[in-house]
């Protein structure tokens, strides 16, 4: 159960990751207003995202192995998912010269998040025993960990000129992951 608790986990983890990997300080003192907009937008996205997807690991660790509770907790991951993914697409990229690329890495992510919710909810529905069930989100939710990790380290090549670290140090919402950066 150790690891079906750390998998759960694992994805908000480092979905906050791609935020702090971009955090930190910089020499860039200079964004636009809407370019911290968007770095707020993205990153009360993640938080909304991380909290819904811990929900439902403490349905899964508080001993809840029923088919219900497995239920319960893909439909939260999906539900979350899909507002990430709604709400990604709706901020596009900031207003950066890397705009194209980061837009386009967050929305690879998020259809490989759609993906990866999809397949435990098939995984769930399936008349596997739970053990199996289990196991197969686990290895679900450790792919999906290494995209996002995948994804930040993409995102910090491509910030050479430190705007969205500076975007993202202006945003309040962003303060938990930059925080979680710097230690």
């Amino acid at each position: 159960m150790r690891t079906t608790r750390l998998a759960w986990a694992a994805v908000p983890l480092a979905a906050a990751l791609v935020l702090a990997g971009c955090g930190g300080s910089s020499g860039t003192t200079t964004t636009t207003s809407a370019t911290a907009s968007w770095a707020e937008g993205l990153c009360s996205a993640v938080t909304q995202y991380s909290t819904a997807v811990k929900g439902a690991a403490q349905t899964l660790t508080s001993g809840n192995v029923s088919s219900e509770g497995l239920q319960e907790a893909a439909d939260s991951v999906k539900s979350a998912t899909n507002e990430l993914t709604s709400t990604v697409n709706g901020l596009g990229g900031p207003q950066t010269q890397a705009r194209q690329t980061v837009q386009s890495t967050l929305t690879g992510l998020t259809s490989s998040l759609q993906g990866y919710a999809s397949s435990i909810g098939k995984t769930v529905a399936s008349d596997e025993s739970a053990l199996t069930t289990v196991n197969a989100v686990s290895s679900t939710l450790l792919q999906a960990q290494t995209a996002v990790t995948q994804a930040r380290d993409h995102l910090q090549q491509v910030d050479a000129k430190g705007e969205i670290r500076s975007a993202l140090s202006q945003a309040p919402s962003c303060a938990p992951y930059l925080e979680k950066s710097r230690r």
